[in-house]
């Protein structure tokens, strides 16, 4: 069978014998027209698409009309352009710290942001974080009453609210902060790295540790320079206080209260006390706490330093401690560094008569030596059901800005440190600070290897953080104070431990 050729093959074979045939005719003939050969289609250029993640910070701009009045001493103007919509009001809880000036620093930065932007702001101010399971049960009943806030800007550690579900993650804020200001320090990401994931953009840092009157200790000859044991430091406050000039030495609370809290730690895990061990088993029985809370007791216990003691130290709160060492009351005691930071406020002399000593060492058991009254942090964490969580993740850029940033750390230098590595060390309020303070602090704060509760576990544990919020080890030596025996306290709080551990299957 012939074959038949295409259309497109005959043309390609007339193309080619095209001009022979031309060359060969004679006059008469009959003369073809050169048949134009084709032009074969142009080929669409091929593209290569290559997918690269990137990473962008979308901001929307939205006409919008300010018509309501804020209450506040900024001076509130119409703006045009508002960055984030906001339905209803932008709702923020702030929870206060012990230096009332750069709580009211951080609050007029919110409102300045928000008058600026048109945001008809709700700002809420709560307890100091000694109260912590108060505040974390109030987000809990807002958010159960439908009326949850949109920012909360604290002192809590993430793991309670995450395991309530209250907080979002913000991995992108976190990054973009890290690359404006360097590396979170450690103590933050041990607190808000969970699982891979940031849950709180960290804000600033408190170093803590232990305040002393450096003219009292100069008038006793005792070397601030040097590490003492808590029993050395007792010895100290008998020998520095007067009763007739309504001076007493020893200053450290154990009532419920961060500072109480912190000043149990210290004498337990000073001694070789622990939460927990390598496999994660709740240890708090053991040889070495009795030993601790012991001598605890055996403190308040004997007159010798009762009265270096305030009459009314067992009911005092992290406010009253502040308080009693800034108008002289006291002369050696544990802190967050608000004392501190108040002190540079109220006179530089007074900052100037204040020293952060070596941290004590136990007293008892293994007499071990941990930094345990810090570093603590301070942060922002955006709620996961939050209604305007866009206008809350640029508010808490904007209060991470250079100079919001600045201002909220020089007005609390000695309490708000910075919470990143490579930036604000070098702020002026810093800078001036006497008695290298701020030395001492940023050895802390920078260290990779703070002290947790946790040890000698190397991750944190949701069932410790809740053991901490609700207060177990002030509450261990109340009931100790109250009479009950030291072995029959620490086995009852172990027992309490154990239920807490069931309760949360240990994570």
């Amino acid at each position: 069978m012939p074959s038949r050729a295409s259309r497109r093959t005959f043309l390609g074979w007339s193309a080619a014998v095209s001009v022979p045939l031309l060359a060969g005719c004679e006059q008469g003939e009959l003369v073809r027209a050169p048949v134009p050969v084709p032009t074969p289609p142009q080929q669409p250029p091929r593209i290569q698409i290559v997918e690269r993640p990137v990473e962008i910070v979308v901001t929307r701009e939205v006409e919008r009309e300010v018509t309501r009045e804020v209450p506040v001493t900024v001076v509130v103007t119409a703006t045009p352009l508002s960055r984030a919509p906001v339905r209803g009001t932008l709702q923020v809880v702030q929870q206060a710290n012990h230096h009332a000036s750069q709580t009211g620093v951080i609050g007029d930065a919110m409102l300045r942001a928000s008058a600026a932007r048109g945001w008809p702001l709700d700002r809420t101010t709560a307890e100091p974080p000694s109260d912590d399971a108060g505040l974390i049960a109030r987000l809990q009943a807002r958010r159960a009453a439908g009326d949850p806030p949109d920012l909360v800007i604290d002192g809590l550690d993430s793991l309670p609210l995450w395991e309530q579900r209250l907080i979002a993650p913000v991995d992108d804020l976190v990054s973009w902060a890290t690359r404006e200001y360097g590396q979170p320090v450690a103590r933050q990401r041990i607190n808000h790295l969970i699982d891979g994931r940031w849950f709180a953009v960290p804000y600033w840092v408190s170093a803590g540790g232990y305040w002393a009157r450096k003219s009292w200790l100069e008038e006793a000859s005792i070397d601030p320079t040097r590490t003492y044991d808590l029993q050395q430091w007792a010895e100290h406050a008998r020998r520095i206080s007067s009763v007739e000039r309504r001076r007493w030495g020893w200053g450290n609370t154990v009532a419920r209260s961060s500072d109480g809290t912190r000043n149990v730690a210290a004498a337990i895990f000073g001694a070789g006390g622990r939460f927990t061990n390598e496999r994660n088993e709740v240890v708090f029985r053991s040889a070495d706490t009795i030993a601790g809370f012991e001598w605890l007791r055996a403190l308040h216990a004997m007159p010798a330093t009762t009265a270096a003691m305030p009459p009314t130290i067992g009911t005092w709160n992290d406010r009253s401690n502040d308080e009693a060492f800034l108008t002289g009351t006291i002369g050696f005691t544990s802190d967050d560094g608000s004392i501190f930071a108040t002190a540079l406020q109220r006179g530089r002399q007074l900052a100037e008569d204040m020293i952060l000593v070596p941290h004590p060492t136990g007293s008892a058991g293994r007499r071990e030596t941990h930094l345990v009254a810090g570093p603590t942090t301070f942060q922002h964490h955006l709620m996961d059901s939050a209604r305007n969580a866009d206008a809350a993740r640029e508010l808490i850029q904007i209060l991470l800005r250079q100079d919001a940033l600045g201002a909220a750390i020089e007005n609390g230098a000695g309490l708000s440190m910075p919470a990143y590595r490579e930036w604000g060390w070098d702020l002026k309020g810093l800078t001036i600070a006497p008695n290298d303070v701020i030395g001492q602090m940023r050895r802390v704060i920078l260290s990779e290897r703070p002290f947790t509760y946790f040890q000698p576990l190397d991750q944190p544990r949701l069932w410790i953080s809740a053991a901490h919020v609700e207060h177990v080890l002030t509450d261990t030596i109340g009931a100790i104070l109250k009479g009950q025996a030291v072995e029959a306290a620490v086995g009852q709080t172990q027992e309490r431990l154990v239920q807490i551990h069931r309760r949360l299957n240990g994570r």
